[in-house]
């Protein structure tokens, strides 16, 4: 869901080689990261940003062929 209080998931469709997962605050650090595996079918991911704080940030699929980027709000539900 986006906005989200803190569970990212991300759909990957089957890759053919090695891909990175990350996601990055406002100033570009990267707040996770994870290797995504080689797989013959698509695959959800799921990532925690609850404990960082609200704001915008961005999730970042790389691999070799390229990039994909996709803005998420995270926001704190009370």
């Amino acid at each position: 869901p986006n906005p989200t209080a803190g569970n990212v998931v991300v759909h990957i469709p089957p890759i053919e080689n090695k891909q990175q997962l990350q996601i990055f605050d406002l100033l570009g650090r990267v707040v996770q990261q994870i290797e995504v595996p080689i797989t013959a079918t698509p695959t959800m991911i799921e990532m925690d940003i609850s404990k960082e704080q609200h704001g915008i940030y961005y999730v970042q699929l790389r691999s070799t062929s390229g990039s994909v980027v996709q803005k998420i709000i995270k926001q704190d539900l009370e």
